[in-house]
């Protein structure tokens, strides 16, 4: 056997050894655990067996009581559920008349905004436009004055260049 088969070995048979530690914990840990248990179940049915032959004795005695608690639980339940079917359909019914109220609401908000939109923009065409016109008046008169006043004359060989890049 080689050096590397023998050291290979070795770690198999350490891991062998960890392993079956590790199983013995865990064996040693389930058996106390089981005993606990089954001290526990022969307490519980030292004190359980006798509650349950009382609670035998008492249902016994008591079984006219349980019949008739019985029958009036069974009426409840058809009580409750006849109505939680009415309350179903009451709540279906509000549900769609909420539903039809919102649609109408949801029309008449939206015939509104569209209306507040064309009053808007009819007002605004209406400011606006004499606004321009009396703009263009004001800068077409101003216009007028200066040329007037010759602020705006140039010397006629200036005009002359500026006329010649006019034509194609």
């Amino acid at each position: 056997m080689t050096h590397e088969g023998a050291v290979f070995l070795g770690v198999v048979a350490a891991v062998l050894i960890v392993q079956t530690l590790l199983l013995l914990v865990v064996f040693l840990h389930l058996r106390r655990l089981t005993r606990r248990w089954i001290r526990l179940a022969d307490d519980l049915q030292q004190r359980v067996v006798p509650l349950l032959d009382r609670l035998n004795r008492l249902l016994e005695d008591s079984q006219a009581n349980v019949r008739r608690i019985t029958n009036d639980a069974a009426e409840l339940v058809h009580l409750l559920r006849l109505n939680g079917q009415k309350f179903d359909r009451l709540l279906t019914e509000a549900t769609d008349r909420l539903r039809l109220q919102v649609i109408h609401l949801d029309r008449l908000v939206t015939g509104a905004l569209a209306s507040l939109e064309d009053a808007v923009t009819e007002l605004r065409k209406a400011i606006l436009e004499p606004v321009r016109t009396a703009a263009a008046l004001v800068r077409g008169v101003k216009t007028g004055l200066e040329f007037l006043r010759g602020r705006n004359r140039m010397p006629e060989r200036r005009r002359e260049a500026e006329d010649e890049g006019l034509f194609v």
